[in-house]
């Protein structure tokens, strides 16, 4: 067990494997670093939900040229689709 240290479950207990964090994104150069002391981002489409719909969407989004940002509770990949 370790201890998460982001986000509203910080400082709660998490099983090793579970409170890893990838490096890099599973679609890897598709994703941009995120920086979030600011709140505005210039996007032409919102993607909110990470699920298998949502990602689908952002990258069929992102191979047409839009510029997209995609707004997830888990990491990449790690929904219930």
């Amino acid at each position: 067990m370790r201890e998460l240290v982001v986000g509203p479950n910080a400082g709660d207990p998490s099983p090793t494997r579970a409170g890893r964090s990838p490096r890099k994104g599973r679609v890897g150069s598709a994703l941009m670093a995120v920086d979030l002391s600011r709140a505005d981002f210039d996007v032409d489409i919102l993607v909110i939900g990470g699920g298998g719909a949502g990602t689908s969407a952002a990258l069929l989004a992102h191979q047409r040229g839009a510029k997209v940002l995609l707004a997830t509770k888990l990491r990449l990949g790690d929904a219930n689709t």
